[in-house]
C-alpha cells in the first residue's frame, strides 16, 4: 500500500523481540538454554527404550547475562542480539555446548513401570531388541527455506543455528544472497562449509545473482561495476559457478512447495526455463518477470512518463500509476507525460506501483504449488506473510528488519524461525 510505501521509504524498521519460533499463530520467545545446547525439548529421548523421557530440568544462564560468542562476530560490530550461540565453520554440526557455555540441560531420567506395576528391567546379555526399535526408521529431512540475505552473515549463521541441520536435512535460499549487505563472500563460504559436512544446500537465482550472471557473460568480472566486481573477484571460480549456475525455481513435490525469487503472473501455465541456452524470447521476458515481480496492475488509467534529455536522449518508459508522483526530469531535459490505459494484471516494475495494484500472490491460485518467494520486504511484519497458496519470506533483514525462515517437513505442521538484525546496512527506497 502506498502508507507501507512510506513508512518503508523513511526507513523505519519494527523493533523486534529476541529470535523467536513462530508456529501458525502461535508466536513465543525461545527459552533461555533451548538452541544454545541444540536439544530441543520434545527430541530428548531414552536411548535404551526409544520414548520421550517423563521428567525434564532445565537451567540456564541469569536472564541479565550477555550473549554467548565462539568468535564469529567482528569486534567492530555489535554482538548477536539474543542469547543464543553462533558456531565456528569448523564446529561439528551438533556441536551446541563448547566449553565456555555457561547454558546448560539437566535431565533427570525416571524408568518407568511395566504392565506389572514393576520396574522395567534391563535387556539380558545377547538378547535381540524388538524389529521396530532394531530397525529404525531413516530420519526424515527437515528443510530450511529462508528469505533474502543480502551479505547478512552473522544473521544467516544465528538462523542456521537455530536450524541446527543434521546430514538428512536441507537448506534452500529463496535468491539474493549478495549485494546490500557486508559479507556477501562470507555468506557463499559459510552454506558451502555446510555443504562439505554433507548438508544439502541449494539456492535459486535472485534478481542479483542474475544480473551478475548477465554481466559476467557479456563484458567479463574485470569490467563489472566497483561494487559488483569486488564480489566476483574474491570468489574462486568454482564459488562462482556454484553461486551462479542455480535455477530459476525449484520444486519439492513431497512439501508441495515451490521455491522462486520474486513472483509469477497469474496467467502463465508454465514456468520458464532456467536454462539461458535454450530459452526463448518469451522465456528471457518472463525469467526477467519472475526474478522482478512484485505487484501487478490494477484498474484504471496510467500516466506514461519518458525522461528526454538535453541531447534528445530517451530514456526508460514508466507506467505510473495515477498517485504517485511524476519523477525529476534530467538535467536541462524534460519529461514526456500522457494518460494511457494500461491492461490490468499487468507486469509493474518498483517504481511503477501505486495504491491500487495488486500483490501478485493474492491473485495466484497454486497452479506451482505452494511458492515461498522473497524480494518484496515486508518490513512492517515480524513474521512471514502467509498468502493463500504463497508465503513471502523477504522481512527485510538488510534493511535493519528481520532474516526469517521455514522449517518444512513431511507430515509436520510448517515453522517459522525468526532472527532480529543487528543493524540496518542499506536503505529500503528509491
Amino acid at each position: 500500500s502506498q502508507s507501507q510505501s512510506q513508512s518503508h521509504s523513511q526507513g523505519q524498521a519494527r523493533v523486534l523481540p529476541p529470535a523467536t519460533r513462530h508456529r501458525f499463530g502461535f508466536f513465543a520467545p525461545l527459552e533461555r538454554g533451548w538452541r544454545a545446547t541444540g536439544i530441543p525439548r520434545n527430541r530428548i529421548r531414552n536411548r535404551n527404550r526409544n520414548r520421550s523421557l517423563p521428567q525434564l530440568a532445565w537451567a540456564s544462564a541469569p536472564a541479565n547475562s550477555e550473549s554467548l560468542d565462539c568468535g564469529n562476530h567482528r569486534p567492530d560490530r555489535p554482538a548477536p542480539p539474543r542469547p543464543l550461540l553462533s558456531l565456528p565453520l569448523d564446529a561439528p554440526p551438533r556441536m551446541r555446548h563448547p566449553p565456555t557455555a555457561l547454558q546448560f540441560v539437566i535431565v533427570i531420567v525416571i524408568d518407568e513401570p511395566d504392565d506389572e506395576g514393576a520396574p522395567a528391567a534391563p535387556l539380558a546379555p545377547g538378547a535381540q531388541l524388538p524389529p521396530d526399535e532394531a530397525n529404525p526408521p531413516p530420519p526424515k529431512m527437515r528443510t530450511l527455506i529462508f528469505g533474502d540475505v543480502h551479505g547478512c552473515n552473522l544473521e544467516l549463521r544465528t538462523l542456521v543455528d537455530l536450524f541446527a541441520p543434521s546430514p538428512t536435512d536441507r537448506l534452500v535460499s529463496v535468491g539474493d544472497l549478495i549485494k546490500k549487505g557486508p559479507d556477501s563472500v562470507d555468506v557463499i563460504r559459510f552454506l558451502r562449509s555446510w555443504q562439505e559436512r554433507g548438508v544439502t544446500v541449494e539456492h535459486v537465482l535472485g534478481n542479483h545473482e542474475g544480473h551478475l550472471r548477465r554481466a559476467v557473460s557479456d563484458v567479463g568480472v574485470d569490467r563489472l561495476p566497483r561494487d559488483t566486481r569486488s564480489i566476483a573477484s574474491k570468489l574462486t571460480p568454482d564459488e562462482l559457478d556454484w553461486l551462479l549456475g542455480a535455477p530459476l525455481h525449484r520444486h519439492y513435490p513431497e512439501l508441495d512447495a515451490r521455491v522462486l525469487h520474486a513472483g509469477v503472473m497469474p496467467e502463465w501455465t508454465d514456468l520458464p526455463s532456467s536454462d539461458p541456452t535454450i530459452a526463448s524470447k518469451k522465456d528471457a521476458q518472463r525469467m526477467d518477470e519472475l526474478l522482478r515481480m512484485r505487484s501487478i496492475a490494477g484498474p484504471g488509467p496510467r500516466r506514461k512518463v519518458t525522461k528526454v534529455r538535453a541531447n534528445g536522449e530517451r530514456g526508460r518508459t514508466l507506467y505510473l500509476a495515477m498517485d504517485l508522483p511524476l519523477p525529476k526530469a534530467p538535467s536541462g531535459g524534460r519529461l514526456e507525460v500522457e494518460e494511457v490505459d494500461v491492461a490490468e494484471g499487468s507486469f509493474l516494475g518498483l517504481r511503477e506501483i501505486g495504491a491500487g495494484d495488486v500483490n501478485w500472490p493474492t491473485l495466484y491460485d497454486g497452479r506451482f504449488g505452494h511458492i515461498f518467494f522473497g524480494h518484496q520486504p515486508f518490513l512492517d511484519h515480524d513474521a512471514p506473510v502467509r498468502f493463500p497458496h504463497a508465503t513471502a519470506l523477504d522481512l527485510g533483514c538488510v534493511y535493519g528488519n528481520a532474516l526469517v525462515g521455514m522449517v518444512l517437513e513431511v507430515g509436520k505442521d510448517p515453522e517459522a524461525l525468526v532472527v532480529p538484525a543487528v543493524k540496518e546496512h542499506s536503505h529500503w527506497g528509491f
